[in-house]
């Protein structure tokens, strides 16, 4: 099965909190301002071919002092599978592009 791997945008805040919600247990309700627009986080998505986010991942943006300087990392978060598609498939789309890209800004 092929997946549409992209960035998330606002209009997926439904659809990632439900998926994050099943797979962590959370609240039905998001808390007020989950979602508000953060540029050091930035959500990787999978969406199977019915348009289903399925899979997503997180990269935290961050800094860490090495050598006496700031050094570009990143943590990855808030990574979620679907129940029945738990495994190695959709997961690999999505943190391959998320670690390609990890502790850089992606335009």
């Amino acid at each position: 099965m092929g997946y549409d791997v992209r960035l998330l945008t606002d209009t997926d805040a439904a659809a990632s909190w439900e998926l994050g919600r099943i797979a962590f247990g959370s609240a039905r309700q998001p808390p007020q301002n989950w979602g508000s627009p953060d540029p050091s986080r930035i959500a990787w998505g999978a969406f199977d071919g019915a348009g289903r986010l399925v899979a997503k991942a997180v990269d935290r943006q961050q800094a860490h002092w090495f050598g006496g300087r700031l050094v570009p990392a990143s943590g990855v978060a808030g990574v979620a599978v679907t129940p029945e598609l738990r495994g190695p498939r959709p997961m690999r789309h999505v943190l391959t592009p998320l670690l390609a890209n990890a502790g850089t800004a992606v335009v």
